[in-house]
């Protein structure tokens, strides 16, 4: 199997980082100042450091990337910004770039985990990329108030055409009757395949 080429070789993706939601506290007497790093094919992206952030930091910081063909994935750090020791590390996470890449728009959370891979909150953000193709439509579109589709010829029954009610002596067979209470019929094995709806929220209400 060879790799797909997708054409986004130095394309620019646009990411910005809202904030982040149920952080892990590494401070216990003071409020901790977190910030956010994006690593992207060696090169670091930094939020600023939001100040007594605490577990939900704002920051709505916007930086455009330039993509790499075949790298898919970004790495994202939190941060807990200390003023006399070394910054406290809280959170990383992976965004995998598929999606944006596909269809131009992704607004879902990273997750965090610790180095024990605990839990550590999650990180919100949305992904903008102008050179998706999008997703191609597989079928046509629903035909509402009787209308058929331009290449769809249908025919009417010639039993009722021209409004003309049935003739018992004609080519087709009269209507039977309903079956005897003692018939018994077999459901036919219909099966729906209906996926749940999973929403995107942008998150528009940050603060800075």
């Amino acid at each position: 199997m060879f790799p797909v080429n997708y054409g986004i070789q130095n394309q620019t993706l646009e990411v910005r980082v809202l904030g982040c939601n149920m952080l892990r506290n590494t401070e216990y007497f003071t409020t901790q100042d977190p910030y956010v790093i994006l690593e992207y094919g060696g090169t670091k992206y930094r939020t600023r450091t939001c100040t007594n952030g605490g577990r939900n930091p704002s920051f709505n910081d916007r930086f455009l990337i330039r993509l790499i063909e075949g790298l898919l994935e970004m790495n994202i750090y939190v941060w807990n910004s200390n003023t006399f020791m070394s910054d406290t590390f809280i959170g990383s996470g992976r965004v995998q770039l598929q999606t944006v890449v596909d269809v131009g728009y992704c607004g879902d959370p990273c997750m965090l985990q610790t180095t024990s891979e605990r839990y550590a909150g999650q990180v919100n953000l949305i992904m903008h990329y102008s050179g998706a193709n999008g997703l191609q439509q597989a079928c046509p579109p629903l035909q509402m108030h009787g209308q058929q589709h331009p290449h769809m010829h249908c025919q009417q029954h010639p039993r009722h055409m021209h409004g003309q009610p049935n003739d018992p002596h004609g080519p087709y067979p009269p209507e039977q009757p309903y079956p005897p209470p003692h018939m018994h019929w077999q459901r036919h094995p219909c099966s729906m395949h209906g996926q749940p709806y999973d929403p995107c929220s942008p998150y528009a209400g940050c603060r800075r």
